[in-house]
Formats: C-alpha cells, sequence, structure tokens
C-alpha cells in the first residue's frame, strides 16, 4: 500500500514541497519532500499539495522546537549582511557561480511574481518566433537568493540592459539630470556628481565609433548585442557604476508583472557576483569574495517552473 501510495505524487509536487522545505532551512535529509507531499496530499479536504497544508507540517516542526540546518554563528553574522528579504532570479541554465560576461551589467533579481513572468515571456517569444526548443519549459528554473544590494542606483528601467549604447544614454541621463540635448530630465531624479565623475573617464566617444562601425557593417542590434566590443562596453559602464559607489541598481519592473492592473515591484541589478547567494548557502564568510552561489548550488536549491505553480509565492521580495 505505501508503495502505491508514493506512486501518486507528481514529480512536481515532491519539487514544491522539497523548495518549501528549504526555504525554511529544512534539510531533504532530515524531513523527505516526498513523504511531506504525501503528508499534504493524503488529507482528506485536498487532492494535490496546497500551500496551506505544507503550513500546517511546517507548523507542527516549529512547535516542537526543531531547528534543522542551523548555521553557525559566524556564519549567521556574514547571512546577517545581506538583505533580510529573498528575492528570485529566473532562468534556464544551469550553474553553481554567477558568470559576468553571461549576463548584461548584473544579476537581476525581483520578486517570484517577475522571475515567473520573465520565464512565461522567454517561452511565449521563442515559440512565436518558431524557437521552441530556445526555451523549454521543462528546464526553466526560478533560483531563490539572498543578495547584497544596500546601495543601489535607483533609475529607470531602460530595457535593453545588454545594449552598451542604451544603458550609456540613460547612464548620462540618470548622472546629469538632463536628456541627451540638455534638457532637464523627467524622470524626477536630480544629478548625481559621483556618477558624472564615474562617467567622465568612460570612453563615450569609442563606444559610439565601434557601435555606428558594427551597424554599418553589420546592421542587426540583437547581434550588437552579443558581441564582444558590446561586451567590452557593458564591461566599463558596470564599473562606472560601482566606482560611483553603488553595488546595483534599483528599478521599476513594468514589464515583468501578471496584468497591466498587477502591482509594480521593484527589481535590482547586483553587479557583483560575490554579493549573491543561494538561500541554501553555507554563508562562510572565508569564501566571501567567491561568486559561488552556495559556495555550491545543488538542484535542490531551485524551484522547478512546474512547481511554481503548486505552492504561491513567499512574503520576500523577488525577482527577473
Amino acid at each position: 500500500m505505501a508503495r502505491a501510495a508514493i506512486k501518486r505524487v507528481a514529480q512536481a509536487e515532491i519539487r514544491a514541497a522539497k523548495s518549501f522545505l528549504e526555504r525554511r532551512g529544512l534539510d531533504s535529509d532530515d524531513v523527505s519532500p516526498r513523504k511531506f507531499a504525501m503528508a499534504a496530499k493524503e488529507r482528506p479536504d485536498t487532492g494535490h499539495v496546497r500551500r496551506g497544508d505544507m503550513a500546517d507540517v511546517a507548523g507542527l516542526l516549529t512547535k516542537i522546537g526543531r531547528k534543522i540546518g542551523a548555521l553557525s554563528d559566524v556564519n549567521q553574522a556574514f547571512k546577517d549582511t545581506f538583505n533580510k528579504p529573498t528575492y528570485y532570479h529566473g532562468t534556464f541554465a544551469d550553474y553553481d557561480a554567477v558568470d559576468p560576461n553571461m549576463v548584461d551589467l548584473g544579476t537581476h533579481v525581483g520578486s517570484e511574481a517577475q522571475a515567473e513572468s520573465r520565464i512565461k515571456d522567454l517561452i511565449e517569444k521563442a515559440a512565436n518566433d518558431g524557437r521552441p526548443e530556445d526555451f523549454l519549459a521543462e528546464s526553466a528554473k526560478v533560483m531563490p537568493l539572498k543578495v547584497k544590494a544596500n546601495n543601489p542606483l535607483e533609475m529607470r528601467d531602460v530595457g535593453m540592459w545588454n545594449d552598451s549604447e542604451q544603458v550609456f544614454t540613460h547612464l548620462e541621463e540618470r548622472a546629469t539630470a538632463q536628456d541627451r540635448w540638455g534638457n532637464p530630465s523627467i524622470r524626477g531624479f536630480g544629478r548625481d556628481e559621483k556618477l558624472v565623475k564615474a562617467l567622465s573617464d568612460f570612453d563615450y566617444d569609442g563606444l559610439q565609433e565601434s557601435f555606428e562601425d558594427f551597424m554599418l557593417d553589420v546592421g542587426d542590434r540583437n547581434l550588437w548585442q552579443k558581441s564582444p566590443e558590446n561586451r567590452r562596453f557593458l564591461d566599463k559602464l558596470r564599473d562606472a557604476v560601482k566606482d560611483a559607489g553603488y553595488d546595483s541598481i534599483k528599478y521599476k519592473n513594468f514589464v515583468e508583472r501578471d496584468s497591466m492592473d498587477a502591482l509594480v515591484e521593484d527589481s535590482f541589478i547586483v553587479l557583483d557576483p560575490k554579493n549573491i547567494r543561494s538561500v541554501n548557502a553555507a554563508f562562510d564568510p572565508e569564501k566571501s569574495g567567491s561568486s559561488n552561489l552556495l559556495y555550491s548550488l545543488p538542484a535542490s536549491g531551485m524551484l522547478g517552473y512546474g512547481a511554481l505553480n503548486e505552492l504561491g509565492g513567499e512574503d520576500g521580495q523577488g525577482g527577473s
């Protein structure tokens, strides 16, 4: 009988249970996600894993004072240097560490709803473009993360954050509080002298020359965004923002939301990979300079796309 019952639990339900447990510091070795999902599934009033059911089970563990997976005082102190909310990043890739060369200015994070919306948009766009194999739903995942974004540069959403020519234009307007024609910016931000100084050392003429030559020869902006020249200037722009004293960028994300009526939430771009950790990280202060997410992110640190609909969002901030 037990084996038959176990077979009734879908993989998505197990992944959802695993994610729920991990967010509360419960390790799979201590509490089986499969058994946890079965406990919720076998409740008489439900035919699937529900968030409330899992909360009941987690509450029982809390009541008996069970503290699993607690960090040492030293490691907890290091964890406390990260922002308290949990943020989220949607991805189709498997990786243990953030590679700065694989992102634009940094790693985008936000609410869980934003991350889920990002994944849906990419899947739909790939299907509409006749390239469904580029973004497969089964390979999509949402990563719950802890980040350090203690001094963000607040600005508007560039949209094409992977395009150095566009990013520079928006950064210059943010820094000077003037548009490219010298008119007062309508974005509502004041002049930022630190950013003005940092951008003064940026090779704008070199960027414009490279961009114009590329567009003249190739004529495809998408290819420009994938070019080594664009990557080089994005790196320099990221360095300029960091030189101005900022560790991240904060912007209102009007794109990644369920509907036009949905709440507009903030998203962040974390500039330095060392300021990102999985929620399951060891938070070893001796590895504070590492870009490794765990100091190794296992598959259990990610939420499968199918599991997103099994459990609702958490109370943490989240992202794309």
